[in-house]
């Protein structure tokens, strides 16, 4: 009975010829595709010589040509010539367990190498060390750099920046050097008498300096003479043109001169404090008003009359349409000898008249 089902001596041939029909056992167990010349395993349609669906061990897998390991669109290509490439996407190492570890000992590009703590190209190219979206490049510790370090964004330093040798800063004139944060040390040339601060050409725009001790002027330490034009004065207090009959401009860019409280802009003396602007004369001076033309004073309804006024006080009434002048009382008619009277008080002294007279 323990022979039942077995197929051998005379009856197995050395050739088992299905002529055409596949041979399947357990249905899907072992399935032997004769037409297509394919073996498939736990599949009844297998797609490759050998295809086994679910989980395959073997001790040693030699590939002739290439294995693809997984399944569309997802392989992993191992090739003979000893490359390891994808179908498609990349190519992810990642280890499981507690502190995982992937160890090479030579790794290489088309050009890159790695090597133990060595990084190198192999043709005359540039390493690029391009982190994601904001990402930085992190140096934890002392960085020694032989050749030249070329920065095209912004050097920002958390320490000291220090140099053993020359620091140049730019290559041309065209450069430009911004210092942001003010100075807090002195500015000291290696040589006396040696070094220009700015040239005939090139001139600062503005210095502002409170000790001109060592100034080197024309005429003494408190004067100042400026392109044989302008003479500035420290101790007489006095701006004056040395050449003759040519005018001192004060004439600033903005177009506005400020003098103590008072604004000068074009035509408009401006009086920048709640006050009146005095014009005062000394001994028998007086305000004098050249032209052939008018001036205007101020003008107002009764209403707009000032609160508090001071004697002398004159204004243009467009109520009564006259020249007013207060007299330390009231609001008087400025020529004198009394005021105007209108169309509707002499008809109301006409009425009284009539009324008391007949």
């Amino acid at each position: 009975m323990s022979q039942l089902g077995r197929i051998s001596g005379p009856l197995l041939k050395d050739n088992l010829i299905r002529n055409g029909i596949d041979l399947a056992f357990q249905t899907n167990l072992l399935y032997l595709n004769v037409t297509a010349k394919r073996v498939g395993i736990n599949t009844i349609s297998p797609t490759h010589d050998l295809h086994i669906s679910g989980t395959t061990e073997t001790n040693d897998l030699i590939i002739d040509t290439q294995a693809k390991i997984g399944a569309t669109p997802g392989y992993v290509v191992i090739n003979a010539n000893g490359t390891f490439s994808t179908e498609p996407g990349p190519l992810h190492l990642r280890p499981s367990g507690v502190d995982p570890i992937i160890s090479i000992g030579r790794m290489t590009t088309s050009s890159l190498i790695v090597n133990d703590n060595y990084i190198a190209s192999t043709a005359n190219q540039n390493i690029n060390l391009d982190p994601n979206g904001s990402g930085t490049v992190e140096l934890q510790t002392n960085t020694n750099v032989t050749g030249d370090l070329h920065i095209s964004g912004n050097i920002i330093v958390n320490g000291n920046l220090k140099s053993d040798g020359t620091v140049y800063i730019g290559d041309t004139i065209f450069d430009t050097v911004t210092i942001a944060p003010d100075l807090t040390q002195h500015i000291v040339p290696g040589d006396t008498l040696t070094y220009d601060l700015g040239k005939s050409n090139k001139r600062w725009g503005e210095l502002d300096i409170i000790d001109t001790t060592h100034f080197d002027v024309v005429t003494g330490l408190n004067d100042v003479i400026i392109s044989d034009q302008l003479r500035i004065n420290g101790t007489a207090n006095t701006i004056f043109g040395m050449q003759s009959n040519e005018d001192v401009w004060i004439n600033p860019d903005s177009g506005i001169t400020y003098i103590e409280r008072t604004k000068w802009q074009d035509n408009d003396i401006t009086n920048l404090n709640n006050t009146p602007l005095t014009i005062v004369n000394t001994g028998i001076g007086y305000v004098r008003f050249m032209g052939t033309n008018a001036f205007v004073i101020p003008s107002g309804t009764t209403a707009e009359q000032p609160l508090t006024p001071e004697i002398g006080e004159t204004r243009w009434n467009t109520d009564l349409d006259y020249l007013e002048c207060y007299d330390g009382t009231v609001w008087a008619v400025a020529t004198g000898g009394g005021v105007s009277v209108t169309q509707e008080v002499m008809q109301d002294l006409a009425d009284l008249y009539t009324l008391m007279l007949g």
